[in-house]
């Protein structure tokens, strides 16, 4: 068997290994002998988009917990995380709790920690929305949280990971993984998480999936397979679940 070397970067010359690269504006696959460098180029994305509400916030800001400085949204924060701790709900956890001012809006995202995906189901999310209403009316009385819209979803398909704990868990599922090159330049790769040493170094393998693909439709070949990347977990700058369309 060939052995195989840990490397960050792929080799530009290996014209018929290298990574597809996936053009978000022509919808199309390119490989490397077009001159693309193998990485997947995020520079663009979202340019255009004004994000979530038209306030400029991207739809996957990772998780996070934002009270956004009213008292109103302190309380709702309180409120959610003693309803997490409730018995009925040891398997969920927040994974984003927002407070959208102008909108006065609480977005909330719930993690489903026994599922493959962290999704919710509907049953979950209907009994924290009813639980955290009433919460509200409660401690803020009706007239004000009824002029509150909530807003209770899963974190996502594509959910951005916390580093490192989060890599373990979802290790089974192709991440996209963006990464900080020797030369101070912001990389992505589609990869699979294999394991994390005692010095805080990843070893990841190229993902089964079409953007890896020399050709549509064409598996990874032998090489490709083999290959695989160390990444110190301190480069790592985002990773999010990828889904293979």
């Amino acid at each position: 068997m060939e052995d195989m070397e840990d490397v960050i970067m792929i080799d530009e010359d290996e014209d018929d290994e290298g990574v597809l690269l996936f053009d978000e504006d022509e919808d199309e696959y390119k490989d490397e002998d077009e001159g693309e460098d193998g990485f997947l180029d995020d520079e663009d994305e979202d340019e255009d988009g004004e994000g979530l509400y038209g306030l400029g916030v991207e739809d996957d800001p990772g998780p996070e917990l934002l009270t956004g400085n009213v008292a109103w949204g302190d309380k709702a924060l309180q409120l959610a995380q003693a309803i997490i701790e409730r018995p009925e709900n040891s398997n969920l956890s927040l994974y984003l709790f927002r407070v959208l001012v102008p909108n006065k809006t609480i977005e909330v995202r719930l993690d489903r920690l026994d599922d493959v995906y962290g999704s919710p189901d509907v049953d979950d999310i209907e009994r924290f929305s009813r639980a955290l209403m009433q919460g509200l009316e409660a401690e803020l009385g009706t007239e004000v949280a009824d002029d509150i819209a909530l807003e209770v979803s899963s974190p996502g398909a594509e959910r951005t990971l916390i580093i490192p704990q989060d890599l373990d868990r979802f290790k089974e599922l192709p991440m996209r993984v963006e990464f900080m090159s020797e030369v101070g330049k912001v990389n992505t790769l589609i990869l699979k998480y294999l394991d994390r040493d005692d010095e805080g170094m990843c070893s990841w393998e190229l993902a089964d999936v079409k953007a890896n693909q020399s050709q549509k439709g064409r598996p990874l070949s032998k090489k490709q397979r083999q290959q695989r990347y160390s990444i110190p977990v301190a480069e790592l700058q985002r990773v999010r679940i990828y889904v293979d369309f």
